[in-house]
């Protein structure tokens, strides 16, 4: 079963933005479906080699992505709604509604539900975005972490000899 990508994407989530560098947009995940190769990755460690700007501009993106409390926000909307809910609920029980007002529950309930389902998907696609960053992230920090920088390439090379 495959997920439709209107569920993981929010136009509040963006996965690129214009604070990125456009020299690091190459290097992140522009999508949800975005993939994750090992080609992507050895070319993220070569291509930056020379670019530490860049490397720290693309490691700083998918940092920021990977820690967006994104939650803290949508907790707080989530509990703005169950107030309004009760709120909405006590008016209810005390007001006596007739005729035309009789709608008001009626579009109270329709509209908190309308609500929710912007939380809610508001709510996947940050969670999605937070753990693709979180996967490249940690790729890119694995390949560069096994990879042996210049200096201490050279430094073995003396030991050794």
């Amino acid at each position: 079963m495959t997920k439709s990508p209107t569920t993981v994407t929010s136009r509040f989530v963006p996965y690129i933005t214009d604070a990125v560098l456009p020299e690091a947009i190459g290097y992140l995940p522009s999508s949800p479906a975005a993939r994750l190769t090992a080609r992507g990755v050895n070319e993220f460690v070569t291509g930056t080699a020379s670019e530490p700007g860049v490397r720290m501009a693309v490691l700083g993106t998918l940092r920021a992505h990977a820690s967006n409390g994104a939650e803290v926000g949508i907790s707080l909307t989530a509990l703005m709604i169950a107030v309004l809910g009760f709120a909405f609920g006590l008016l209810n029980a005390v007001a006596e509604f007739s005729g035309w007002s009789a709608l008001i529950p009626l579009l109270e309930v329709s509209a908190v539900i309308v609500a929710v389902g912007f939380i809610v998907r508001a709510a996947v696609a940050a969670h999605i975005r937070k753990m693709t960053a979180v996967t490249w992230l940690g790729a890119y920090q694995d390949a560069l972490a096994s990879e042996p920088s210049g200096e201490s390439r050279g430094a073995w090379w003396r030991f050794r000899t």
